[in-house]
C-alpha cells in the first residue's frame, strides 16, 4: 500500500522515528487547524474523556511506533513486502479480537472465508514480487525484530479497532467522527 512505500521512504531518508513523529505530528496540526476552521476544535477536544484519550492514544503510538519501527529495520525493499504482508494480517486479527470480545459463536465457514482471504493476499503478493516461502523463512531468521513489530503492530492495531469503540460512550461518539472527517 501507499502508507507501507511512504513510510519505508521517509524512514530512509528521516531515521526510523522521526519519520512516523513527522507525519502523525502533522496530520495532528492539520486535523486541529481543520476543526479549528470549523469552529468545533474546543467542543471535540471538551467531548473525549481523558481515560479514553490516553488509553486509544496509547494504542495508537504503540501501533505507529511498531510499524515504523517494523518497516525501517527490514534489511531490504523485498524484505520490506514480506513485514508488509505480516502487516496486513490485521484485518483478519481484529475479526478474531471482535469475535472473541464479544464471545460470539462464528460459522465455521467465517474462519474458512478469513483463511482464503489471507491466502490470496499471500498468493498475489508472492507471485508478483517472486516471493518464495524459503527466502521468507532465511529472511525471518536473520531478522525477527522487524517481523516481531510488524505482527505486534498488526495484534496492536486489532486491539484498537475492536476495542476502541467499547470505550467510548455514546455522548463522545459524535466527537471521534468529527476528529475523523
Amino acid at each position: 500500500s501507499s502508507t507501507v512505500a511512504l513510510a519505508r521512504s521517509l524512514s530512509e531518508q528521516l531515521g526510523l522515528l522521526t519519520a512516523g513523529a513527522l507525519v502523525y505530528g502533522l496530520a495532528g496540526v492539520l486535523g486541529c487547524i481543520v476543526l479549528g476552521m470549523r469552529r468545533r476544535l474546543g467542543e471535540t477536544l471538551r467531548a473525549l474523556s481523558p481515560g479514553f484519550v490516553l488509553s486509544c492514544g496509547a494504542l495508537f503510538v504503540l501501533y505507529q511506533l511498531l510499524l515504523y519501527l517494523a518497516l525501517g529495520l527490514s534489511a531490504n525493499r523485498s524484505q520490506v513486502l514480506e513485514v508488509a504482508l505480516v502487516h496486513y494480517l490485521w484485518p483478519m486479527l481484529t475479526l478474531f479480537v471482535a469475535v472473541m470480545s464479544l464471545r460470539l459463536r462464528p460459522h465455521p465457514q467465517f474462519w474458512l472465508g478469513g483463511a482464503v482471504a489471507m491466502g490470496g493476499v499471500s498468493l498475489v503478493m508472492i507471485k508478483s514480487e517472486g516471493m518464495s516461502w524459503q527466502a521468507f523463512q532465511s529472511n525471518l531468521a536473520h531478522n525477527a525484530a522487524s517481523y516481531l513489530c510488524a505482527l505486534a503492530a498488526a495484534v496492536t492495531w486489532a486491539v484498537y479497532s475492536a476495542f476502541g469503540h467499547r470505550w467510548l460512550s455514546e455522548a463522545h461518539s459524535r466527537a471521534v467522527v468529527t476528529i475523523t472527517c
